[in-house]
């Protein structure tokens, strides 16, 4: 047997010194020079295959009709908002949602509930701060008014130089190390000028995750990245729904035109699991609006048009946002518990969060 010494049962184990001649370890390099950090640990040949830009174009010709299901899905999603008068809070919700769908599919457990309880007042349970913290990352880089095509770094909010020591190479990479492989992932989308935003979108997700950008951390950055790049042609939403409706886009495999099979397919049932949520709010608010009609004021229809545009209220908020007293905001929603309308979901006597009852 080849290994290390014997142990005083006279079997080597993993941790005994080894006898085998350094000239017999095939596998390492000749020099410590010709290592270098960003060397992959990933199998070379499913990474090559995944950046060729000529595999995506014509798998995205092969795939047509998966494509124009999910195009259709999202321009109706995008339509619907556009033609709200609160589309503009519909689609910052839609975010939360999809934040929260997004940590369950790479790994983490954050609930909507829980995401707009942390987002309104940083209110978390022991040990889960780094997912909510991370989710809430997701909400906020799907919404907000400036891209990724305006610059990776600045956008995912990267470290410009590496920090740390080499270590931190086996989390994902900082720096100069970062800035090399982004070039490398901006060449790939270069190289397919053409191809549909949706097909770029997963041109973006798999090959961030094949050159390795964020280490050996969760696809969340691939996935955030990529939801903003699909969504190049939306007026009303600034990403493409990736992880509502099971996530199949984020978890395809296969070969590529599998894979954009899947990711197709996977757009679609997101999009569409977003205006079932859309529809959702339409029907509470109808219900809500007939339900509340014998109650004088202005406070109970403001307040729905807030609960309808807003995860999660305090009373102080749903004051501020209908222009009424304190005591008039704890009042309706106080009625709106007792009639199902909302429900509170802090489970705590003070500091009380409600959210509407879809």
């Amino acid at each position: 047997m080849s290994g290390g010494r014997p142990g005083g049962d006279g079997v080597a184990g993993p941790y005994d010194p080894s006898d085998v001649a350094e000239e017999d370890l095939w596998f390492l390099p000749d020099s410590l020079e010709d290592i270098s950090p960003s060397d992959p640990p990933w199998p070379v040949a499913e990474r090559n295959a995944l950046l060729r830009a000529d595999d995506w174009i014509r798998a995205e010709k092969q795939s047509a009709c998966a494509l124009l299901g999910a195009a259709t899905a999202f321009v109706r999603l995008d339509e619907r908002l556009n033609g709200l008068r609160d589309g503009a809070e519909l689609a910052d919700r839609l975010a939360l949602h999809e934040a929260s769908d997004m940590s369950w599919s790479c790994g983490a457990r954050v609930t909507p509930d829980r995401l707009a309880l942390y987002d309104v007042m940083r209110l978390t349970h022991a040990g889960d701060d780094r997912d909510l913290a991370t989710a809430l990352w997701v909400r906020q880089r799907l919404t907000r008014r400036v891209g990724p095509e305006a610059g990776l770094v600045d956008f995912l909010g990267r470290k410009t130089q590496s920090e740390s020591g080499l270590a931190d190479y086996a989390r994902r990479p900082e720096g100069e190390e970062f800035i090399a492989l982004a070039a490398d992932w901006s060449g790939l989308q270069d190289a397919a000028p053409d191809i549909h935003p949706i097909t770029r979108a997963a041109l973006a997700f798999f090959g961030w995750r094949a050159l390795g950008l964020s280490g050996q951390e969760t696809d969340l950055e691939a996935a955030t990245v990529a939801a903003r790049i699909g969504a190049a042609e939306g007026r009303a939403l600034a990403f493409l729904p990736l992880a509502m409706g099971g996530g199949r886009a984020l978890h395809a495999s296969g070969s590529i035109s599998e894979r954009l099979t899947s990711w197709y397919r996977g757009i679609e049932a997101a999009s569409l699991r977003a205006l079932m949520l859309l529809d959702g709010m339409r029907r509470w608010e109808v219900d809500a609006l007939s339900r509340t009609a014998t109650l004088s004021g202005r406070t109970p229809p403001a307040l729905i048009s807030a609960l309808r545009a807003t995860p999660a209220l305090s009373a102080e908020m749903a004051a501020r946002l209908t222009g009424s007293s304190r005591a008039a905001a704890l009042r309706n929603l106080t009625w709106f518990e007792e009639n199902g309308l909302v429900r509170e979901i802090t489970g705590q006597g003070r500091f009380r969060i409600w959210a509407a009852k879809f």
